[in-house]
């Protein structure tokens, strides 16, 4: 697990955003219905959900004022990446 600080909103304070990086041993479309499953189980509305041609899935989130997306693909070693 890995994560970067970033500067996601214009003149906000440093850092306006997190990216989180994580793996897993389980199916893609296990740990999107997880995903999923957990959003709404903490209030969090789905806005869009997307898979690209490359099979990455999107999902995206907002509560409130605030956004989440997140990232599920697979990354070719046995592994499902996750960007949070």
């Amino acid at each position: 697990m890995r994560e970067e600080p970033g500067a996601c909103v214009e003149l906000a304070a440093y850092p306006s955003c997190l990216t989180i990086y994580y793996t897993s041993s389980l199916a893609e479309t296990e740990l999107e219905r997880l995903t999923r499953e957990a959003g709404d189980e903490h209030g969090w509305e789905m806005t869009d959900a997307s898979v690209t041609r490359s099979g990455v899935t999107w999902l995206q989130f907002q509560k409130s004022h605030f956004f989440v997306t997140v990232r599920i693909e697979d990354d070719g070693e046995g592994s499902v990446r996750v960007l949070d």
